[in-house]
C-alpha cells in the first residue's frame, strides 16, 4: 500500500505559501462625510443665573476656531415648568409641599 503522506505533505507546504503571499488583512474601509448645518444647543443665564427666555439670532455670535459663522437657523426654545404628578390615594411623597427642584 503506497502512502499518501508526500502529496498531503506538498498540499500543506502549498497552501501554506499561497496563505503568506495573501495573508495580508483587506484594507479597512475609510468613509468620509461632511455637513453644512451642525445644531448647537445654547442654554443663556443672566448675571444672577436665570435663564434668559427672550433671544433673538441677533443677540449672540456664534465662531468656530476664531472665525465668525453664520448662524443658518435659530429657534428658541422654553421647556414648560415640571408639575409634579399628582399621587394616588395612600401614597407620599418625601418632597416637602411647596419646593420646587428646578432651578
Amino acid at each position: 500500500m503506497k502512502s499518501h503522506f508526500p502529496i498531503l505533505l506538498i498540499a500543506a507546504v502549498t497552501s501554506a505559501a499561497a496563505l503568506q503571499k495573501t495573508g495580508t488583512a483587506p484594507p479597512t474601509p475609510v468613509f468620509g462625510a461632511s455637513t453644512r448645518l451642525v445644531q448647537v444647543n445654547v442654554v443663556a443665564l443672566d448675571k444672577n443665573g436665570k435663564p434668559v427666555t427672550d433671544l433673538r439670532k441677533e443677540d449672540f455670535a456664534l465662531f468656530e476656531d476664531g472665525k465668525p459663522q453664520k448662524t443658518a437657523i435659530f429657534v428658541p426654545e422654553q421647556s414648560a415648568p415640571v408639575k409634579p404628578p399628582v399621587l394616588a390615594p395612600n401614597e407620599f411623597s418625601n418632597q416637602l409641599p411647596g419646593v420646587s427642584s428646578n432651578p
